[in-house]
Parts: C-alpha cells; structure tokens; sequence
C-alpha cells in the first residue's frame, strides 16, 4: 500500500481470547465518542462488529426517522484471537477510497497491537 501509515500499540494485562472479545464484541464501549470518532456524533448511536469474513463494522445511529446504520469497514480476515483486518471506508471518504486497518492481538511475551496503514487524504 502506498501512501503513509500510523502504528498504534495498545498494551492490556489480560490474555489474547479475552483482548480479542474485548476489541470486537465490546468495540462500542471503549470507542472514542463524539464528532471526530463517530458517524453519530453528538446523537445516539452504537458501533458493532458481524463477526467473520465479510462480516462488516458498522454504527446504528438514531435519526428522526428511525436508526440507520452505517457501514464503515468489511471485514477482509477474521482470525480470533490473533488478527482482524478490515478495509475500512469512512463516510467521508471520496468514491472509491478505501483504506487497510489491521489489529493483531500478540501473545504475552510481545504487545497486542493495532495496525492502520490509511492512505494520505486527497487535498
């Protein structure tokens, strides 16, 4: 992948099974909120995974209308408890772009770690 990368590592006292449930099925409690992390913003919302390959992450938000949800990543592996990688497309994303986010959940002797190469922003 071209274009530049970020790596964040996250070290957590808890074995892989657990660091790899916690990172998926609890994506919503530990997520950032607010304008900047999240599609809903300021209003309600909640992010899940579908678990397994072309499952998909996604945030329901509640609207007037009713709740929509929101796809922000298909899931491209899903390999618990070691690796998750996604291609991720943010709603504000141009048509077309995408980007590659990896979680690997090392064993205890290295760190977990969550990978997100993502492409430079057209400007």
């Amino acid at each position: 992948m071209s274009g530049a990368s970020a790596t964040v590592t996250v070290t957590v006292a808890v074995d892989r099974e657990a660091a790899f449930a916690v990172c998926t099925a609890e994506v919503d409690r530990w997520w950032r909120r607010g304008p900047r992390y999240r599609v809903a913003g300021t209003r309600e919302g909640a992010m899940r995974f579908e678990a397994g390959v072309g499952g998909r992450r996604v945030e329901d938000v509640a609207l007037r209308g009713g709740t929509k949800t929101f796809e922000i990543a298909r899931v491209v592996a899903w390999e618990p408890p070691s690796r998750i990688l996604l291609a991720w497309r943010n709603v504000n994303f141009a048509p077309g772009e995408v980007t590659e986010v990896e979680v690997t959940v090392a064993p205890p002797d290295w760190r977990p770690r969550a990978r997100r190469p993502r492409a430079a922003p057209p400007r």
